[in-house]
């Protein structure tokens, strides 16, 4: 019986010497899922959900799961990449109105640079 999983992710891109920093490791109880009595669950295999987060933006990251048990340890299964979404733009700031008419006016901004 599985007792946890160990789920790993890194950052793709990371030269080697920073690899080991930029690679992380979650362990999710085995339990980590839908109730068996859940009637939106379809018969077959357990799901098992972990929830990657503080991920950066518009980055490849790589993810590989591995199962625990009485009798060690699983081979990795295999790796999934994914693009993170870009970051969206800053906030426009000094927002200003002027040249106010009965029917119409003009709005102004500044943005960062990003």
């Amino acid at each position: 019986e599985i007792q946890h999983y160990h789920v790993y992710q890194r950052r793709c891109g990371s030269d080697d010497a920073r690899r080991e920093e930029e690679t992380k490791e979650a362990v999710v109880p085995a339990g980590d899922g839908p109730e068996e009595d859940d009637p939106d669950m379809s018969p077959g295999p357990h799901l098992v959900y972990y929830h990657a987060q503080q991920l950066q933006p518009n980055c490849r990251y790589k993810f590989h799961v591995e199962a625990r048990s009485d009798g060690g340890l699983s081979d990795p299964s295999p790796h999934v990449e994914v693009l993170t979404l870009p970051a969206p733009p800053p906030l426009a700031s000094c927002v200003g109105v002027d040249d106010i008419q009965p029917n119409s006016l003009r709005i102004s901004w500044s943005m960062a640079d990003e």
